[in-house]
């Protein structure tokens, strides 16, 4: 893939001495896993609305029945 840099835009990574490619690969990279985690935010969001809420606390009547049978 190319990327079309203005010449001042180039002249000044060169001048800073950062490699553009390098840069704009790990932007790219950068910018994946941000849209991954949004996609993963919103499927979990949409999981988490087709749940039912619990009542109670469960994992207190765990415990309670576990206790019971010893």
């Amino acid at each position: 893939m190319g990327i079309r840099v203005p010449k001042e835009v180039k002249e000044e990574l060169d001048r800073l001495g950062l490699d553009y490619s390098e840069e704009a690969r790990r932007l790219f990279e950068e910018i994946i896993k941000r849209k991954k985690a949004e996609e993963a935010v919103k499927a979990l969001k949409g999981y988490r609305s087709s749940v039912q809420e619990v009542k109670g606390n469960i994992a207190a009547e765990v415990i309670r029945e576990a206790r019971e049978r010893h």
